[in-house]
């Protein structure tokens, strides 16, 4: 990792990351960015019609 791996020993941060998906990260998180995506889209498209 170049650089960062000074920095990583440096804190005690393990050189192999392994993250960890559960049922929130795997389904609400997505869910919670295609909401937030069709909202700030609705308000372009009313200026559009309206």
């Amino acid at each position: 990792m170049g650089e960062a791996e000074g920095m990583m020993q440096e804190y005690s941060i393990p050189g192999l990351l392994q993250p960890r998906l559960g049922m929130t990260t795997a389904f609400a998180d997505p869910t919670a960015v295609f909401l937030i995506i069709i909202l700030t889209a609705l308000y372009p498209a009313a200026k559009v019609r309206g």
